[in-house]
């Protein structure tokens, strides 16, 4: 749901996001993102229509995400499947999935990007 804070009302609704745990904002890119943990994937949507653009692949449990500024991608943390999938936040396509061990739950970006 996508609610004025100003007022508590509600503006729109970001359709097809089954089991929501959190959602990033990539500014700049015109795009949000929002976890879907009960199917596995990240959906993202347009920041002005509040469409669904196109769901990409995560993995188990789908949890916290991010927008990290610097390297223009989001990151997912997928607490039962130990890992986090990274998607190019302008295109929305998935770009790895990165094994991480133990249960992450959230993450934080370090404002700087590094060149792999």
């Amino acid at each position: 749901m996508v609610v004025d804070m100003n007022n508590g009302r509600l503006i729109a609704e970001v359709t097809g996001i089954n089991g929501a745990h959190g959602h990033a904002i990539a500014t700049g890119t015109g795009h949000g993102f929002a976890t879907s943990g009960n199917d596995s994937s990240i959906v993202m949507f347009d920041l002005k229509s509040y469409k669904t653009l196109t769901r990409i692949p995560a993995a188990e449990d789908a949890d916290a995400i991010i927008y990290d500024p610097a390297s223009k991608r989001v990151f997912s943390f997928n607490g039962d499947a130990a890992s986090s999938t990274v998607v190019d936040a302008r295109k929305g396509t998935l770009v790895t999935n990165i094994p991480l061990g133990g249960k992450p739950e959230y993450g934080q970006s370090a404002g700087t990007a590094r060149s792999t």
